[in-house]
């Protein structure tokens, strides 16, 4: 029951390197995604254990809430509600779970898609939004990954049956970042985000000067602010849980971001 002295961490892009060096004795531990469970065990490496667990990132949807037509609340929710799961989840290049609310949320059901579908129809109804005057978004994804593409146009299928208009622009990574989501020039993102469990999602969500660079969705809400600076400085579980779940109630009503999967890794 030895805790090192000093942790080395290095980050590996091609993982059959990874593999190759992990069999070598070159690492005492890796992450890697589940796809490769099949292949770690056809190898067979002695004295090493398997364990599964759920990974703190989690590919979401994210709305530009400065946009005039994804400012209401009820709209990005009704967006939320048309994204099948399952499609996401099949499409996905790993495995993973689906999500239905923030992961910082306790509910935990896992509702009927057609029900959803129904619900998100009658939204954009009250709205104003018909055949005739259908909501028109783009979804924004980085070009080197292929997975996240294939996802958006599915997604733009999904969006058609309520009628809303929706293209799917591919840029290279650096102008993905550096001017699309930091000038916040998108309707809407599809992306991955590591979430800390302890939910102070600070440079995600806060409104303070120092934050506003990864604030890419736009929320401007003093309260959400207080609330993550506070979850910074808790010094209790009790007092970490009250201000984590006040966090969800915001996420689930004013729908920032639709969390879709989360995938399974495996160390």
């Amino acid at each position: 029951n030895t805790r090192p002295k000093t942790l080395l961490v290095h980050s590996v892009y091609d993982i059959q390197s990874l593999i190759s060096d992990f069999r070598a004795k070159k690492y005492d531990w890796i992450t890697a995604p589940s796809i490769i469970i099949p292949q770690l065990e056809t190898i067979g490496i002695e004295k090493v254990a398997i364990k599964r667990y759920i990974n703190n990132a989690c590919l979401v949807w994210a709305f530009n809430t400065g946009k005039p037509e994804l400012a209401n609340a009820n709209v990005r929710k009704a967006l939320d509600l048309l994204i099948d799961r399952n499609i996401v989840k099949n499409q996905f290049p790993m495995d993973c779970l689906p999500l239905f609310a923030s992961p910082l949320s306790p509910r935990t059901e896992k509702p009927d898609y057609e029900q959803r579908k129904a619900k998100a129809l009658e939204i954009l109804k009250t709205e104003g939004y018909t055949k005739e005057k259908p909501l028109v978004i783009s979804i924004l994804v980085n070009d080197d990954n292929l997975s996240r593409k294939v996802i958006a146009q599915e997604m733009v299928k999904m969006l058609a049956i309520a009628n809303v208009k929706a293209d799917v622009v591919s840029v290279p990574w650096g102008e993905f970042v550096n001017k699309k989501l930091v000038n916040k020039e998108y309707s809407t993102v599809l992306t991955s985000l590591y979430l800390p469990a302890k939910g102070n999602w600070g440079n995600l969500l806060a409104n303070d000067k120092q934050s506003t660079r990864l604030n890419f969705v736009g929320v401007d809400n003093d309260i959400i602010t207080g609330i993550l600076k506070n979850l910074d400085s808790a010094v209790n579980n009790n007092a970490e849980e009250q201000l984590r779940q006040q966090l969800a109630n915001f996420l689930d009503n004013n729908s920032p971001f639709a969390f879709l999967v989360r995938p399974l890794d495996v160390s």
